[in-house]
């Protein structure tokens, strides 16, 4: 199945934007009648019928599915831009694959890459979102410096985009787990551990519950508290000092990956998958 993606939607009509037009019409061939998948990037899935395949391709709804692909937990990378921005692409793109929230561009004291094109990295969330079947689109944040980061962190838990995904979750329903991977010596736990005891596994059941009632099930898992994790990682020359304190002083816990000395990108990455695996 592919999906294409559009936030034109109004009543019964979803307008393609010009460059998935172009994928759907003159790459896949698709033609009037046929029917095709669409996602809105807030977890809509659409099952539309094409219509006229002028510029901007129109679509009629037929079925709307809501929350596809929807975890238990939501994901905050902060991490800071690699000296080569190909291996930052690449990870954001599997990041995406796995289930990914919002990313944050930090600047650290040690930074080498201070400016990213956020347009380029939307564009690949978007495809990786696409392609992994998934129809919520990752918020990408415009670059800020570790420090200001923190002082938000600080004053208040909830995510810098106001227009954000993740504001609709309520403050005092969730849990939310402040952590930074770094390379001072300091007293750490490890990821795992770190993530352990916060929310609910997908297969929780209350108690008492029959296994064979999956509404049941369903009402356990909403009513489970959904952690909102935020995990930091530095640049190649790793956080200052006074950037790891500033973290600890905003509630940021030290966490270990391993013994391995990673790079940015792979540090970054085994973050995501931890908290998946963990979670799933």
């Amino acid at each position: 199945m592919e999906l294409f993606y559009s936030k034109n939607i109004t009543g019964s009509k979803i307008i393609l934007p010009e460059d998935e037009t172009r994928h759907c019409v003159k790459v896949l061939r698709n033609k009037p009648g046929d029917t095709v998948y669409v996602i809105d990037g807030e977890g809509g899935l659409y099952r539309c019928k094409l219509l006229d395949v002028g510029k901007e391709a129109e679509c009629e709804i037929e079925e709307k599915s809501v929350g596809i692909g929807k975890r238990n937990y939501s994901l905050t990378m902060a991490v800071c831009p690699t000296k080569n921005i190909e291996r930052y692409e690449w990870f954001l793109e599997k990041a995406t694959e796995f289930g990914l929230d919002k990313l944050v561009p930090l600047i650290s004291e040690h930074s080498i890459r201070t400016r990213i094109k956020k347009e380029r990295l939307e564009a690949i969330t978007l495809s990786a979102t696409k392609q992994s079947l998934k129809a919520y689109l990752p918020v990408i944040e415009d670059e800020m410096a570790v420090a200001d980061f923190l002082k938000t962190q600080k004053i208040s838990n909830l995510p810098l985009n106001k227009n954000s995904r993740l504001t609709e979750e309520k403050k005092s329903d969730s849990t939310i787990i402040k952590l930074i991977a770094h390379c001072e010596e300091a007293e750490k736990i490890s990821l795992r551990s770190a993530l352990s005891g916060s929310g609910c596994p997908v297969n929780a059941k209350p108690e008492n519950s029959e296994s064979g009632n999956a509404e049941s099930g369903n009402t356990n898992r909403e009513s489970c508290s959904k952690p909102q994790i935020i995990i930091m990682i530095g640049p190649e020359g790793d956080f200052s000092k006074k950037e790891i304190e500033l973290a600890a002083d905003a509630g940021f816990s030290a966490i270990t990956l391993g013994t391995a000395r990673l790079r940015v990108e792979t540090a970054a990455l085994a973050a995501v998958t931890e908290v998946y695996f963990s979670k799933s």
